[in-house]
């Protein structure tokens, strides 16, 4: 059976917050699955904070010079794995035969280098993965010192993912060493581990929130309800998105949306733990009201008159 090995990195001062939540749930994983975890926080090369995301090019070529012949799973500091109970090697063994699998970019796009580079597993026993990542290395050695430096933000520069891109698009051999894979890895309902996007959420805070929330969900739900939250308050967050999440499921009869839920968490916490004064935001908003007849079906109420009066 090869082994695994999961990877993650960040900057240290941006995405180190995203990556102590993610982590703890990639942890538990390789924990319950006998796979390997390792993580780097700082810049291999780079000048400015976002060139982070430089790293996993680095540290996959330090991965293939120390011999390691098994999978390597790499993780964005914004994602986190949804099912601690996936079974990893089912999912990999079959695929020897492949280098990457990888995500699209796209997924109605039938170009096989159209692909998002936050998470992916290469497979290191085969030698078309060596290459891969010799030529994606080679491309960021390219760029030059200078280059980095002037490059404050993504603007004015190929980044991580356009660098892969260019190596898949530029070698067309490489093609039927690529399995893409939106079902298990990177969507919004994946079946293995999920990231939140900067589309997802209008600030790096609010986009936090909702990872904090949904990973501690994760961790809370493994061994039938016992916390595997190892610092302080994080039980207890868990404790009060499911009240978050009730509420959605009571009042507004729907299952709670990312942002909905964090906005809402956040509110909650804030005021203390103040449940009637959330409970009365809920029956107050738009979204109720225009679907309070519905609501009144649902659970049988037989006057609604009477009761929007009391309300």
């Amino acid at each position: 059976m090869a082994r695994v090995l999961f990877v993650q990195t960040a900057d240290a001062v941006k995405y180190r917050s995203m990556i102590e939540v993610t982590s703890q749930t990639i942890r538990e994983f390789c924990t319950k699955s006998g796979c390997d975890y390792m993580s780097f926080i700082g810049i291999k090369r780079g000048f400015h904070p976002w060139q982070a995301a430089y790293n996993r090019i680095v540290i996959l070529m330090e991965i293939l010079n120390s011999g390691f012949d098994g999978w390597v799973g790499y993780v964005d500091a914004d994602a986190f794995i949804v099912n601690l109970n996936f079974d990893i090697f089912s999912y990999l063994n079959p695929k020897s035969d492949k280098s990457i699998i990888i995500p699209r970019s796209r997924v109605n796009d039938d170009l096989y280098w159209e692909i998002n580079d936050g998470i992916f597993f290469i497979n290191f026993s085969n030698q078309t993965s060596a290459k891969i990542v010799k030529n994606w290395y080679e491309e960021f050695m390219a760029i030059s010192d200078r280059d980095l430096e002037r490059c404050e933000d993504w603007v004015g520069i190929e980044n991580d993912q356009d660098l892969l891109q260019k190596v898949l698009m530029n070698n067309p051999e490489f093609a039927a060493y690529v399995e893409h894979d939106n079902v298990n890895i990177y969507g919004a309902d994946s079946k293995f581990i999920r990231q939140i996007l900067r589309v997802d959420a209008p600030t790096y805070q609010q986009r936090l929130r909702i990872i904090e929330s949904l990973a501690f969900a994760v961790l809370e739900r493994d061994g039938q309800g016992e916390s595997v939250i190892t610092h302080g308050g994080l039980a207890r967050q868990a404790f009060d998105q499911a009240c978050i999440t009730a509420l959605y499921e009571v009042l507004l009869l729907r299952k709670a949306d990312d942002f909905g839920l964090a906005e809402n968490l956040k509110s909650f916490i804030n005021s203390g733990r103040d449940l009637p004064r959330i409970m009365k935001s809920f029956i107050k908003s738009d979204e109720f009201k225009a679907n309070f007849s519905n609501f009144c079906e649902v659970y049988n109420i037989d006057n609604p008159h009477s009761l929007t009066e009391r309300g």
